[in-house]
């Protein structure tokens, strides 16, 4: 397994010499018991990278096209799994999916790669014995695709994107600017005639018209798929430093939030740093919620507080007023006495204010007889239309001017004597008198 470092000068990043690690990837999807054999500084004595990425090969997935309608970005991964099902011979439960999307006017031009979850499971736990955490896992070709990107040329409807290696090529299809398809061929030492890529790039052009068909190798190399069999191709190290350099760059320049490169590390396999900066952010977020919740039972509790203080406080207010109008009463219930004296008075106030006006015929019967007349009112009575006068008097005929006096007032309708008689006294007359008013 070859491991490539890099170096940022301004916005190039530039290869550093690689080193390896001996580690085949048949023991990264089927990894040996116990830990590494022998071998304490597997990368050379160089230092274990602080971020690295795992570039999955294409022979370990299974990849595919699709147009997706326009739905969130977020929901795409649950709708290339449906998509890619029929496609796979593993469970799509199993699996991890890497996509890659592209905005049309449709929707979303989808390139999704799947690959069983326990075959990246077990070459996280192989690199960890090197003392490696990829924080990315994302397919090679996705790495071929940023560096297709980064080159202005443009864009011819069909195009075949070459990756050569040592031992193998990698053949990725483009139509429309959109991903089709993937090959790749293992070189066998003894084959010989054609190159082997020129085979799979045949086979892969072989539905579409030559005249619109385009070779491309990398910027400024592209050749139409007519001159491809005279096409001298670049030094495979070189263009894999190269290509992946490019990738590195595009991704760390890219906001990875709204536009993230395709990437098997997601769900349950999401990098760990990033599950501790999820925790971290979540303790945070707990922490503040916590200070929240408590500011707000502070305000109730403060709230409720003045509350009871208010009621206290009207309480003592109503308690004294009780006192007051209940004298000399003693105050039990203040608000059920003071409701109770409230709907007396009330209802003495419909006794008076009802008929006439029982105050002017007060004042006329208090008024009407002549300061030369001895008189004492005993007892009153006004009814709804009667009136009632008891009283006492010095002689009998003072009766008759009393009487007649009364009879002068507005209000006095008629008014006849009921009785007169001597008084126990045997010195004042006793009488009362009855009538109507008005």
């Amino acid at each position: 397994m070859k491991n490539q470092a890099y170096r940022r000068v301004k916005k190039i990043w530039l290869p550093e010499p690689p080193s390896f690690l001996r580690l085949p990837v048949r023991e990264m999807i089927t990894p040996r018991q116990g830990q590494p054999d022998g071998h304490h500084d597997p990368l050379h004595d160089k230092p274990v990278p602080a971020a690295s990425v795992l570039l999955w090969p294409t022979e370990l997935s299974i990849s595919g096209a699709s147009r997706i309608p326009g739905i969130p970005r977020s929901e795409l991964s649950g709708a290339v799994a449906g998509e890619l099902e029929s496609l796979l011979p593993w469970n799509i439960e199993d699996c991890q999916i890497a996509v890659h999307a592209t905005r049309i006017p449709q929707g979303w031009g989808v390139y999704a790669w799947a690959t069983p979850r326990r075959w990246l499971e077990n070459a996280l736990t192989a690199l960890a014995g090197y003392g490696i955490d990829p924080k990315h896992i994302i397919p090679e070709s996705a790495a071929l695709l940023a560096f297709r990107a980064s080159d202005p040329t443009p864009r011819p409807q069909t195009e075949f994107l070459l990756a050569t290696g040592e031992n193998r090529h990698l053949v990725m299809t483009i139509r429309d600017g959109l991903p089709l398809r993937e090959s790749v061929v293992t070189i066998t030492p003894d084959k010989k005639g054609t190159p082997p890529w020129m085979d799979l790039l045949v086979a892969s052009a072989i539905m579409d018209p030559p005249d619109k068909a385009f070779l491309w190798t990398g910027p400024g190399r592209e050749e139409h798929l007519g001159d491809a069999g005279n096409l001298v191709l670049p030094d495979p190290e070189r263009q894999e430093e190269e290509r992946n350099s490019v990738a590195v760059g595009q991704w760390i320049a890219k906001n990875v939030t709204t536009n993230p490169p395709p990437d098997f590390r997601n769900g349950s396999l999401a990098f760990r740093k990033d599950r501790e900066d999820l925790f971290y952010h979540s303790r945070n977020l707990g922490i503040v919620a916590m200070a929240l919740v408590t500011l707000i039972l502070a305000d109730a509790w403060l709230h409720v507080r003045a509350l009871e203080n208010r009621v206290e406080q009207t309480r003592k207010v109503l308690v004294s007023l009780a006192g007051k109008i209940l004298a000399p009463g003693p105050v039990v219930e203040p608000l059920s006495q003071l409701n109770a004296r409230k709907n007396a008075l009330e209802k003495q106030k419909r006794i008076l204010s009802r008929g006439s006006d029982i105050i002017a015929i007060l004042k006329d019967i208090a008024g009407a007889p002549a300061p030369d007349i001895p008189f004492e009112l005993v007892s009153l009575s006004i009814g709804k239309k009667s009136v009632t006068i008891s009283g006492k008097t010095v002689s009998f005929q003072n009766v008759d001017r009393i009487r007649a006096s009364l009879m002068k007032t507005p209000h006095i309708r008629s008014l006849v004597v009921q009785s007169a008689r001597l008084d126990i006294d045997r010195k004042t007359v006793a009488f009362r008198l009855g009538g109507t008013h008005d």
